[in-house]
């Protein structure tokens, strides 16, 4: 787990010799720009971080009544323009679903160290997670809250000493050309030191251009499978027309 104060991810521990298999997989299946963590098999993605220690105690508390877990990886699997690898196991299925059940569901027996201190906390309606994951969606929702209210659409951004307004931008070519582009953005690692995926580059192109690109490993499809015209058609038409502007100032 990650350190205080932002999102936690919580995975499976695996056995050295799976996961020295599993990570050479990877080393030879996922794209190498990306390629920036170990093999891991996740249970949850989003656990509040400010919450670390009772998390912590809690799962420790969970692990001393369990066993291992005897888990099946059977094929590679193609999924967003990656390669992931398809699991099987029941025992891992119902493990979830009890740590489910204990942040989740009323009347639960959670461990002591998951109750949250607070008046008029009561068992049979509350769950022993929802308080804690209140906090971290109402902590979301005022950041959200307050952003929009800072930069809202018709208001003013000062930055740098410079006055911008923000203005509204809708994408009116074809989505494909934008799925190109966010191509591109991601392959060459462009945003967020090259940390950001594709599906998140054409959700941001998406909701700021209004448009809907549709599935990145559909798209990334139809770009591969184009025979007649370039692969890359709109990219080498931007090209040529950044090309023909330098000609023409310099001519």
């Amino acid at each position: 787990m990650k350190s205080v104060g932002i999102p936690l991810v919580l995975t499976f521990a695996m056995d050295p010799d799976s996961k020295e298999r599993l990570d050479l997989w990877r080393q030879i299946h996922f794209p190498p720009e990306r390629n920036h963590l170990s093999s891991h098999l996740t249970i949850y993605h989003q656990l509040p971080g400010q919450e670390i220690t009772r998390i912590d105690a809690m799962l420790k508390e969970f692990a001393q009544t369990h066993q291992s877990l005897t888990i099946n990886f059977t094929e590679l699997k193609t999924r967003q323009g990656f390669v992931g690898i398809s699991v099987v196991s029941p025992t891992m299925l119902e493990t979830k679903a009890e740590l489910d059940a204990l942040l989740f569901v009323r009347n639960a027996q959670p461990p002591s160290s998951l109750i949250p201190d607070v008046q008029g906390f009561d068992p049979e309606f509350s769950t022993a997670g929802d308080y804690v994951f209140a906090r971290f969606i109402a902590n979301e929702r005022t950041q959200e809250f307050l952003t929009n209210c800072l930069y809202g659409p018709e208001e003013t951004e000062t930055l740098s000493g410079m006055t911008k307004r923000r203005v509204t931008l809708k994408w009116t070519g074809d989505a494909i050309n934008l799925a190109e582009m966010a191509y591109g953005i991601w392959l060459t690692g462009q945003v967020n030191h090259g940390n950001a995926g594709i599906a998140e580059i054409m959700g941001w192109l998406e909701v700021n251009f209004q448009v809907n690109i549709g599935r990145p490993f559909r798209r990334w499809q139809s770009i591969s499978s184009r025979k007649r015209v370039s692969q890359v058609k709109y990219l080498d038409q931007m090209k040529a027309a950044i090309l023909k502007r330098l000609d023409d100032e310099n001519a």
